[in-house]
């Protein structure tokens, strides 16, 4: 490669393209400003050895000063950011809409991103825990109602019942036999076992004479102490037992007393509204229709009250025929007063010509059509029978 010889430097305050001068004027760097402050004589200016041509193709170039370094910036590849953890977290989420994307990319951008994932993520949450929180107060009433239905059904098998009367019986089998079983046996053959005391407790609910003479067999001076603390699990059992049943009977009274109560209300409903509609629920001056009601009003009260006990199968079967007796209920109705209003005018009609003297062919058209409107009106009354 052809040795190349180096063209005089620039002068620092000169710009691309000006003419270079015979004599630059000194640089003042760094040091010399330092040196003018402090108050140092400024060195006498040397003058530049000649340098040999050199290859520059090996030799390191040194950094331009930031003085002489004017540079086409517009030339020049813009420097890539850092790859740190914003912009990694920046890069994970969602891309920027279109309408934020022409405001133009600005520092806080990657913040205010984060900020509306985290609202996001913060509102999501939200409506979770509440959702989450209303079906755990849910699940804590339906678990309270199942606990006092298990207590109305079975109030031994109830959680209330096992805390409150077996957990102190069994504790204190367990303090009696862990003490027991340090106890010699008189004779000092062994000592007292689990087995020994549920004989003593066995024989004490039988006969408690042969119980305190077996305990003063085996444990001498000690049997009054173990027979004592027996004797307490006999007591606290039969505490339980007595519980259960007046629990049983109190629940039989509330289940009595409630079905009395529904009972009543039933009926003063029905009533109510059989009040409220007697051209629908009267039928005091036609006894066949009273009849074909009476046979109905069975049928609903089997279907919701279920007085003769029926199986689940069957009471369900009862149910769906009572639901679409509802369902048709309403139609006919309607229809019932529709006709009997139909009926009610052509019956003033027929008034009004026998008033009039209409002649005979025309009254004879009008009476046949009052009659036709009853013998429709019968029919209905036959399919609601």
């Amino acid at each position: 490669m052809p040795k190349t010889t180096e063209a005089p430097k620039p002068d620092a305050g000169a710009l691309p393209g000006t003419p270079v001068t015979a004599k630059p004027e000194p640089r003042v760097t760094a040091k010399r400003q330092l040196g003018d402050y402090m108050g140092e004589p400024a060195p006498e200016p040397q003058p530049e050895p000649p340098t040999a041509p050199e290859d520059k193709s090996k030799a390191p170039q040194p950094p331009p000063a930031a003085e002489t370094a004017i540079e086409d910036k517009s030339k020049q590849p813009e420097p890539k950011p850092p790859a740190d953890a914003a912009s990694a977290i920046e890069d994970a989420l969602p891309p920027v809409p279109d309408a934020q994307k022409t405001e133009g990319k600005t520092e806080g951008e990657g913040v205010r991103r984060l900020r509306t994932a985290y609202d996001k993520l913060k509102a999501e949450h939200a409506k979770v825990t509440t959702e989450l929180k209303a079906r755990l107060e849910a699940l804590e009433k339906e678990n309270a109602a199942l606990q006092e239905t298990l207590k109305q059904v079975d109030y031994t098998s109830s959680p209330e019942y096992k805390e409150r009367y077996l957990k102190p019986i069994e504790q204190k089998i367990a303090t009696l036999s862990q003490i027991v079983q340090k106890l010699p046996v008189q004779g000092g053959e062994r000592l007292g076992t689990p087995q020994d005391v549920n004989r003593l407790y066995a024989l004490w609910r039988q006969d408690p004479n042969q119980a305190f003479q077996l305990a003063q067999e085996l444990f001498d001076e000690k049997a009054p102490w173990v027979m004592h603390e027996i004797t307490e699990i006999g007591q606290a059992y039969d505490m339980s037992v007595q519980a259960a049943e007046d629990y049983k009977k109190q629940a039989i009274e509330q289940r009595t007393k409630r079905a009395e109560r529904l009972q009543q209300i039933w009926s003063q409903t029905v009533e109510e509204h059989a009040a409220k509609r007697p051209d629908l629920f009267d039928f005091k001056e036609d006894s066949e229709l009273a009849e074909v009601a009476e046979k109905f009003a069975k049928v609903a009260d089997t279907a919701f009250l279920n007085p003769d006990g029926l199986p689940e199968e069957e009471l369900v079967r009862v149910q769906a025929a009572v639901r679409n007796m509802a369902a048709a209920f309403g139609p006919l109705a309607y229809d019932r007063v529709r006709l009997q209003k139909r009926v009610q005018e052509l019956e003033k009609e027929i008034e009004s010509f026998k008033s009039s003297s209409p002649k005979v062919g025309a009254g004879q058209a009008a009476t046949e059509r009052a009659q036709k409107k009853k013998v429709g009106l019968a029919a209905l009354e036959d399919y609601l029978s």
